[in-house]
């Protein structure tokens, strides 16, 4: 049966049972009140009424079941009712959290987008204050160099000048015929002077007073390769083994740089009649060994053997630039530490032994005390363009050709700058010290 035939039953059942118990109640009060008015006596008024429910008792029993299941039907309805509306509290409660929790997560979404924005803005911010800096940076060096710029292109002219009327006349007027002791050491002097011009640019360029510049040339002695058990005869091995010490093996070196003590001189004031000796100079050694790369680190020292492999590599290249093999250090009280840090962006796997007796000379030698930052330039043969010595420069400062607290990067720019500017100049020292070399070598090796 249907669910409409169902209820249509019940309400006629309904119907009818009401009518039932109307008429009872209709009969009972009829009675009483004719009791009342009759003064029936109470015991026939029960007995009457007595009857009247077994004469109508299945009435009565069917009334009273059809209320009963009225009322349960009535509280089940109730019931689905009651259900039905917690089922859509429950499903706007649900839908309300979905919701609430949907919008939560599009204001966290909003939160970390605002965030997001703030720091790309922080980020800008930070790039513009660098891209400032950089700026100023660049705009003290100019004011610098616009100072420094008339003092050092007067000195410059002063002295290329004197280099071409002067000094490479001289070298000319050698004669060549005198005893060698004698020819050797006229060319030194020439020598000298050229490294105290030199010293001098760096001086003027520098503009501090009170900084100490001084030059010198390191020459390159190949290994001997038929004495194995002395690699270098003419070179005192104690010397060596200085810098290199045991138990690295010589016959592993391609040759080692010396810095002659007879070619190294302070920077003397402009027009100062001879060059002086450089007093705190000692014979420092490098080692250059056959193969002075691996993969991207280099087992040469940064400075002069750096500047003299580098020159070797990129000489016969088009467009060679000597400020590519240029290679300088400041703050040399930092040189333990070049295999861990790069230097100029270059990087370094040194020898341990090496660097450990490299850095504890410069700790403790007068030679040391002196230098604190340097620049070195390979000197290329005229003939062929390959390295044969390393002229370098140092200063007592910890920052060569510069101020304390700049950029290590505009540091780097200027000194590049003054390695072209004396370029030709160093071209020029290369050809008198080939020279010199060519009358000397034997005594090295």
């Amino acid at each position: 049966m249907a669910n409409g035939d169902k209820k249509s039953t019940l309400a006629t059942k309904w119907m009818q049972m009401r009518g039932y118990l109307l008429t009872a109640l209709v009969t009972v009060l009829v009675m009483l009140s004719a009791q009342r008015l009759a003064h029936m006596n109470v015991q026939a008024f029960v007995k009457a009424f007595v009857r009247f429910i077994q004469e109508h008792y299945d009435q009565i029993e069917k009334l009273l079941t059809l209320m009963a299941l009225a009322l349960a039907w009535k509280q089940f309805a109730d019931a689905r009712a009651h259900k039905k509306e917690l089922g859509s509290i429950s499903k706007i409660q649900n839908e309300s959290a979905g919701n609430i929790a949907m919008s939560v997560t599009n204001i966290n979404q909003s939160v970390q987008l605002v965030k997001d924005h703030l720091d790309g803005i922080r980020a800008n911010i930070q790039e513009t204050q660098r891209e400032v800096g950089i700026l100023r940076s660049q705009a003290e060096s100019l004011t610098d160099a616009v100072r420094r710029l008339p003092a050092f292109v007067r000195a410059f002219s002063r002295q290329t000048t004197a280099m071409h009327t002067r000094i490479l006349p001289a070298l000319d007027r050698i004669d060549h015929s005198a005893d060698m002791l004698i020819l050797r050491a006229d060319i030194e002097e020439l020598i000298r002077f050229l490294l105290s011009d030199i010293a001098h640019f760096a001086y003027v360029y520098d503009g501090r007073n009170d900084a100490r510049y001084a030059a010198n040339v390191m020459m390159f002695i190949p290994r001997c390769k038929t004495d194995l058990s002395n690699p270098f005869p003419k070179v005192d091995q104690a010397a060596i083994r200085t810098f290199i010490p045991e138990p690295f093996g010589l016959n592993y070196l391609k040759g080692i740089l010396v810095l002659v003590e007879e070619l190294s001189v302070v920077a003397q004031p402009e027009g100062a009649i001879r060059a002086v000796k450089d007093d705190n100079s000692a014979r420092v050694i490098f080692g250059i060994p056959e193969a002075a790369r691996e993969e991207r680190r280099w087992k040469v020292f940064p400075g002069a053997p750096l500047a003299f492999v580098k020159w070797g590599e990129i000489f016969s290249q088009d467009g060679a630039d000597l400020r590519e093999a240029v290679q300088g250090h400041d703050d040399l009280t930092r040189l333990s530490e070049c295999n861990q840090e790069a230097v100029n962006g270059e990087e370094f796997e040194i020898p341990r032994e090496a660097l450990k007796a490299t850095v504890e000379f410069y700790q403790s030698s007068r030679h040391g005390e002196q230098v604190k930052s340097f620049l070195s330039f390979p000197l290329a043969d005229n003939k062929f363009g390959m390295p044969f010595a390393v002229l370098n420069l140092h200063c007592d400062r910890k920052v060569f050709l510069g101020v304390e607290g700049r950029d290590p990067a505009d540091r780097q720019q200027r000194q590049q700058i003054f390695a072209g500017m004396i370029t030709p100049v160093v071209f020029q020292l290369a050809d008198v010290v080939k020279r010199w070399w060519e009358i000397s070598k034997d005594k090295y090796c």
